[in-house]
């Protein structure tokens, strides 16, 4: 998905360095994180959610 975005234009990873991989391992290591201070399921979905919208809307060209 990541690298049909980069391909299509809607995301641009090598602007800040990335290759379309490096990006999904980003969002993977990000993922883990969000569990922090999540006290249900819901809370820990939205933490993903916010910090997935973050950062795509900093890798868009």
């Amino acid at each position: 998905m990541l690298e049909e975005g980069a391909a299509a234009g809607e995301i641009a990873p090598k602007r800040v360095g990335l290759a379309p991989g490096a990006v999904a391992s980003l969002l993977m290591r990000a993922g883990h994180g969000a569990a922090y201070d999540a006290t249900s399921a819901a809370t820990h979905a939205r933490h993903l959610a916010e910090m997935v919208r973050v950062l795509v809307a900093g890798l868009r060209g």
